[in-house]
């Protein structure tokens, strides 16, 4: 029985759905196969990779294209009829979005104009450069 993919409305839902279908459910197997299908198995890379598929996978962000391009020969797109062309659109989409995230909080606020909590890095004040 062949899948619907094209019932997947946002990539990382698809790529989440393909990780399952190819027994990928933790993301240290997928990573090594990352790792290993981009040339760099050091364990730095290693752990960069589960943290990126963490983030891929929930929609935190989306991989940028040479990753893209390893994931689909990794998670075999091109077996299924009609996938690439889904796969592709998708993900052209989801590059599409300001922010490339749907989990992060939009801010109206100017950076200079937020103000950090006491105990965070740049105390009241806050440091200016959005990374607390």
């Amino acid at each position: 029985m062949s899948e619907d993919w094209t019932a997947y409305r946002q990539w990382h839902a698809l790529l989440d759905a393909l990780c399952r279908k190819y027994g990928y459910r933790d993301n240290v197997r997928l990573a090594d196969a990352l790792c290993a299908a981009s040339g760099n198995r050091t364990p730095s890379a290693l752990d960069t990779a589960v943290k990126n598929l963490r983030n891929w996978r929930q929609g935190v962000h989306i991989p940028q294209r040479r990753n893209f391009l390893l994931l689909g020969k990794i998670l075999k797109v091109d077996a299924h009829a009609g996938l690439r062309e889904h796969w592709n659109r998708l993900y052209h989409q989801a590059r599409g979005k300001p922010g490339q995230s749907r989990r992060t909080a939009p801010t109206s606020a100017p950076i200079s104009a937020r103000v950090a909590s006491p105990g965070r890095p740049g105390g009241a004040q806050g440091c200016g450069c959005g990374n607390w």
